[in-house]
């Protein structure tokens, strides 16, 4: 067949945002590679409407279609392939990916399809593009090839439309793990590896073009310990100094004296490290099937954040068996103790083709029977429960994980005791807007919280704040409810002092700077000690001494 005559076909990703990427097109497309296809890929994101990708898609002009499914743009995804239906009806349509591949039945008869290949796909894709895209039923089930004959996904010119984009890289597919709630725990979901020296060439071919992030998405990086480590050292070695940042999964269990020797030698911020905790109940890791003690993977966890060398990033999810409010709140304030610089509290999912979706009875769980199939409630948690629980993660994210209120939180914390209780109490008040990155917004409401529960510590949190404020290179002036006169005063005369030649005039710039002066002699005693205000913006943050 001549090249004029390759037939076309389109690969299409709907990503959740534009600095998202997908492998899963580009690993069909280069496993096809040498079929006579024309292969073109075309990503979206979530934000855009069915009516516009389809739009796109007949522009391109091509005879078959393929999309990656997955629970956050399978929606998106239902509407835009029924749409192509109507728009062009002769177009052959495959869907592909793991919200297809367990629910294949269920997919067809709702959307106008022609094809499913499930599973692991590169091998069923394969075979049905060599038929001409025709199959002997609308789902495609082929025994998948070992995850080592499957090429990288990436060629040079890539590289171009992935600037500014996490590149994702696999080393490995599915896990030593079982989770119930889990995909990587389904039965064709067994461990297989790249070899350590394949890695390493792939990993120093992406590298040639700069990427800002790698995203490793293997399930467990560090099943295979020694091989982990050979990694790190690796990359370590070969790009400790090349301005990327790399990203890993990994099990906390799995962690040995010698991860902590060779990770502590890696160059600060190179790494970005994900842990999955979960729970720290124990009778719900068991109940789910995962292998880990709390007591047994608190101090590695700890370990890794005090070296102070990674972004550590530590998730919770709530709706699991086994753990109510009081469970609930013992992991938050467990995991919260670690100190990570991301705390993620998720959600419970209720995927096909777990474990866990065959025991929804058992566990009394009511789950949204469309995407993202969140639980709603279970035996130990109620609806409203979980709607609380919804509040506390998004205020987490607006106040915790923004890093916007690093000093207020650490100071309700030894108010309050628990750090749970803080954000009960804030989620009853927030209502059901998220925050966002409305600072002011999150301040206003801590301020309500400190008035109700702690009156006499009103002003030393609202010193909390301002010293929040100026720590986030905010603008000059204060918000205007942070402006109390007697601040406003305080702030004058030192104005004044440095203008009149004291000792800190001579040696600071009011040009730009951010004064604060605190109102409690608590927040100075512990903050300047001997200081009586301190001046932001610059080159940083000075205490001043007078």
């Amino acid at each position: 067949m001549a090249v004029d005559d390759k037939k076309d076909m389109l690969l299409v990703a709907v990503n959740a945002r534009y600095s998202h990427s997908n492998l899963a097109v580009r690993y069909l497309r280069e496993y096809c590679s040498d079929l006579q296809y024309d292969f073109k890929i075309r990503e979206f994101t979530i934000q855009q409407n069915a009516d516009d990708i389809v739009g796109e898609i007949l522009r391109e002009g091509a005879g078959a279609v393929a999309f990656s499914v997955y629970i956050w743009n399978s929606g998106l995804l239902r509407d835009t392939v029924s749409l192509l239906r109507d728009r062009a009806p002769g177009c052959r349509i495959v869907l592909g990916g793991p919200e297809v591949s367990y629910n294949a039945e269920r997919w067809l008869r709702e959307v106008p399809a022609d094809y499913i290949v499930a599973g692991r796909g590169e091998e069923g894709f394969r075979q049905l593009l060599e038929r001409g895209v025709s199959w002997d039923s609308p789902v495609v089930t082929v025994p998948a090839p070992h995850f080592s004959q499957i090429p990288i996904p990436y060629r040079g010119d890539d590289f171009v439309s992935l600037s500014n984009r996490y590149v994702y890289y696999e080393s490995s597919r599915g896990c030593p793990f079982h989770c119930s709630y889990c995909l990587s725990s389904a039965a064709d979901q067994n461990l297989e590896m790249k070899d350590c020296g394949r890695v390493m060439e792939e990993l120093s071919f992406i590298m040639k073009h700069s990427p800002g992030t790698i995203k490793f998405v293997d399930r467990t990086f560090n099943a295979h310990r020694e091989r982990a480590r050979k990694l790190w050292q690796f990359i370590m070695e070969r790009f400790g100094g090349a301005g990327t940042v790399f990203h890993f999964e990994i099990h906390p269990a799995l962690l040995e004296e010698e991860d902590f020797r060779v990770l502590s030698r890696a160059p600060a911020g190179l790494f970005r490290l994900e842990i999955g905790l979960q729970s720290t109940n124990d009778d719900t890791l068991r109940e789910i099937g995962r292998r880990q003690s709390w007591t047994e993977v608190r101090e590695g966890v700890r370990r890794l954040i005090s070296m102070k060398l990674f972004h550590v990033h530590v998730d919770l999810i709530a709706g699991l068996p086994c753990e109510d409010m009081q469970s609930m709140e013992t992991s938050f304030n467990d995991a919260w103790g670690l100190r990570p610089q991301y705390l993620q509290l998720g959600f419970l999912k209720i995927l096909p083709g777990t474990e866990i979706a065959a025991r929804t009875g058992s566990y009394g769980i009511a789950f949204d029977g469309t995407p993202p199939y969140r639980v709603r409630e279970n035996n130990w948690l109620s609806r409203g429960d979980m709607e609380t629980l919804e509040r506390i993660s998004r205020l987490v994210n607006a106040l915790y994980n923004s890093g916007g209120f690093h000093v207020t939180l650490k100071e309700l914390e030894r108010l309050q005791g628990s750090p749970f209780r803080i954000f009960l109490s804030l989620a009853g008040r927030a209502g059901e807007r998220d925050l966002g990155r409305d600072w002011e917004r999150g301040a206003r409401l801590i301020l309500s919280y400190v008035r109700d529960h702690f009156p006499d510590q009103g002003s030393f949190i609202t010193d909390c704040l301002r010293w929040d404020w100026c720590l986030r290179r905010a603008p000059r002036r204060y918000p205007l409810f942070l402006r109390l006169d007697e601040i406003h005063r305080m702030k004058r005369d030192f104005y004044q002092h440095l203008r009149s030649g004291g000792n800190a005039g001579g040696r600071c710039s009011l040009k730009g700077r951010l004064v604060f002066v605190p109102e409690t002699g608590l927040f100075r005693e512990r903050y300047l000690g001997e200081g009586t205000a301190a001046l932001f913006g610059g080159r940083g943050m000075e205490v001043i001494h007078e």
